[in-house]
């Protein structure tokens, strides 16, 4: 009528079944360590792949603005916007091209950029400058000030440009930005 039940049998049969999901569960860890680990070198070596692809195609559009002058840092022409970086370079230009220079600029210290020197004849300005915000707006963020300028004539011109307070007259500029265009005529 009632069934006997062996104390030993159950204890084995429950020992082995959580045996059996302990190893289970290794094992599952174990796999999903090694997928994590794959997944790690794919994206490691896509990454090392976009930036060396990067670094190539910018090597090869800078590739043709190689010039004799070794001393002077030349910029390629397909960069024809200018920034701090670029103070005090020479950068190979066209005839009619346009080209921007964008400084960092801070409004509220009542600082502004201006152009102290420009050869009227080889640069037009195109427009007044912009000052263009910063993305956050923190009181006191710095923007940027942004001067465009056409190419009107062949051969070297300097623009210089000043970081002052206009009502300061006596003061010598608190930074100044120099860019020197090597202008040829369009091919």
């Amino acid at each position: 009528m009632f069934a006997q039940i062996n104390f030993f049998e159950t204890y084995s049969y429950t020992s082995s079944l959580s045996y059996t999901s302990r190893t289970f569960r290794e094992k599952q860890m174990k796999n999903t360590k090694t997928v994590q680990t794959r997944f790690a070198l794919v994206a490691g070596l896509l990454c090392i792949l976009i930036g060396t692809s990067a670094i190539t195609f910018h090597s090869a559009a800078s590739a043709d603005t190689s010039s004799n002058n070794a001393d002077t840092p030349k910029i390629a022409p397909a960069t024809m916007t200018f920034n701090e970086t670029n103070n005090g370079q020479t950068a190979l230009a066209t005839l009619g091209d346009t080209f921007e220079v964008k400084l960092e600029s801070n409004a509220s210290t009542g600082y502004q950029w201006s152009v102290a020197k420009q050869d009227t004849e080889a640069l037009e300005a195109e427009g007044e400058p912009k000052y263009v915000r910063p993305a956050h707006s923190l009181p006191g963020s710095p923007g940027q000030q942004v001067f465009r300028f056409k190419i009107k004539q062949v051969g070297e011109t300097k623009l210089e440009l000043h970081y002052t307070r206009p009502w300061e007259k006596d003061k010598e500029p608190a930074q100044i930005f120099i860019i020197t265009l090597s202008v040829s005529k369009a091919k």
